[in-house]
């Protein structure tokens, strides 16, 4: 009986230790998947040409602080805000159920796109970049970037306020 009894606790064990190896690797491969970012283009030429004055060396933190990257954030509005950050904390803000982070490249310098679907604005590559090892690496800072506030009136796209800072 003694030995019934624990051959049942054993079996429990064992059956309560794989389960939840199993759900831990189902949701690993879950989150995993939404931090994947398609390789994308713009179609439109003119948001291409201004975005490419504003992605430049001169205005770039980068070369400072080498964990920093450039993003485009598309607003539910017809604005675009154009500034650095960390992909880490991007990660963290999106819902990926809402919207996507995208990647494409301005000036020979990658720049992440966030945004809830593609409009028509941008073309796809079939091409996807795995951001996991971004994941869970977000950091709390109090860093000023500059940022660029873009509206888009009549099928352009014009510069509409900005906020310059010195990188420190």
């Amino acid at each position: 009986m003694k030995y019934l009894k624990f051959k049942s606790k054993l079996f429990l064990a064992v059956s309560v230790i794989l389960l939840s190896s199993l759900i831990g690797c189902a949701q690993n491969k879950e989150d995993q998947l939404k931090y994947n970012s398609e390789l994308v283009f713009f179609n439109d030429l003119g948001l291409v040409k201004l975005l490419e004055n504003i992605i430049i060396d001169k205005n770039s933190c980068k070369n400072i602080k080498k964990s920093i990257d450039w993003y485009i954030d598309f607003k539910e509005s017809e604005s675009i805000v154009v500034s650095e950050g960390r992909i880490a904390n991007l990660i963290e803000l999106i819902d990926p159920k809402k919207r996507k982070i995208y990647t494409t490249t301005i000036n020979n310098k990658v720049v992440f796109l966030l945004m809830a679907n593609k409009k028509g604005l941008l073309s796809k590559t079939g091409l996807s970049i795995d951001l996991s090892s971004f994941s869970d690496k977000s950091t709390l800072s109090f860093e000023d970037f500059s940022s660029w506030l873009i509206k888009s009136q009549n099928g352009s796209y014009k510069i509409a306020d900005s906020q310059i800072w010195k990188c420190k």
